[in-house]
């Protein structure tokens, strides 16, 4: 006869509380376990995920040394771990302790988009569409055999914001739909296939990564880099003249650019925009911002008297 489940959610980030509010309906849950950051930003949302669990009589075990963790879950009586947005690697003593049974939710249709940070690369390499990727933990990142998949829309607006909630309202359907597999031991496991030059390795950020140059870049990758920088990474870093600021969103424009180098703004009108001259083509700020707030485009020309032919670097 086939245990109950136990299962105990690895994660530091809120977006795990869908998973953890359908796992506490379905009397599955019996800890989460936390981690924190020295990163200010996450660990404000490590905290508030806290004071969640504490608000719903959650247990909560740190993650620190593993006697004292493989304690916790053994008074928890944990039989299956699930991660979801957990930024250690997990110790092969505690991988060892669920013989198998622990699972990581990664956005991505793996094997393309290993890594850390793969909501930001897809929506920087402007995909329409992703998976959402249950598979089996194993010490080397995001690796095991698949279990189960969803398929995740990308919509053309969306940004780093907006796909990551669509993460977290998807991840309880994935997580449901497997534990039913599971429990009926219909899971057909799939190996993950062999890497190719076309698969993209999605690692944390790199201050170089965050640094477009007009020069270099195509109107298609300075949209998927505002999306994917909007609005935790500060979009793409420009300066000018009048000071530097922050490109949050722009749109392909369809102002010709007449041989005018990149980085030149062409234009500055009430309707079109504020539209700066790239590599191929030509691109309006829909969004910026710098110290003073946050503007269109248009309004940010006028405000500090940019005008055509200033440029951008």
């Amino acid at each position: 006869m086939q245990q109950p489940l136990k299962i105990v959610i690895f994660s530091s980030s809120c977006m795990c509380l869908p998973l953890v509010n359908m796992l506490q309906n379905k009397h599955l849950l019996v800890g989460v376990v936390v981690t924190f950051s020295t990163d200010p930003l996450a660990n404000a949302d490590t905290q508030q995920l806290v004071a969640n669990l504490q608000a719903m009589s959650i247990p909560i075990a740190s993650f620190s040394e593993e006697e004292s963790l493989a304690a916790e879950l053994d008074s928890w009586q944990a039989n299956m771990g699930v991660v979801f947005n957990f930024p250690k690697r997990i110790p092969y003593q505690i991988v060892n302790y669920f013989a198998g049974d622990i699972f990581n939710i990664h956005a991505s249709d793996l094997p393309n988009y290993r890594g850390s940070m793969p909501v930001y690369w897809q929506l920087r390499h402007n995909l329409d569409e992703t998976k959402l990727t249950l598979h089996r933990l194993v010490q080397q990142f995001d690796s095991g055999d698949i279990g189960h998949q969803l398929s995740l829309p990308i919509h053309p607006f969306d940004n780093f914001q907006t796909l990551n909630m669509k993460v977290m309202q998807l991840a309880p359907q994935l997580a449901n739909e497997f534990i039913e597999l599971y429990k009926n031991q219909a899971i057909v496991w799939v190996p993950q296939r062999e890497l190719t030059e076309y698969d993209y390795a999605a690692g944390r950020l790199t201050t170089e990564d965050l640094q477009l140059n007009w020069n270099n870049n195509t109107v298609d990758e300075y949209i998927g880099a505002t999306k994917a920088g909007n609005p935790h990474h500060g979009g793409v870093s420009v300066t000018c003249a009048q000071g530097p600021f922050q490109i949050l969103q722009l749109s392909k424009s369809e102002q010709p650019s007449y041989g005018a180098e990149p980085g030149t703004i062409l234009l500055v009108d009430k309707f079109k925009g504020c539209v700066v001259a790239v590599k191929d083509g030509s691109v309006s700020l829909d969004v910026v911002a710098s110290q003073s707030g946050y503007f269109s485009g248009y309004q940010y020309a006028i405000r500090h008297g940019i005008d055509a032919g200033v440029q951008l670097i």
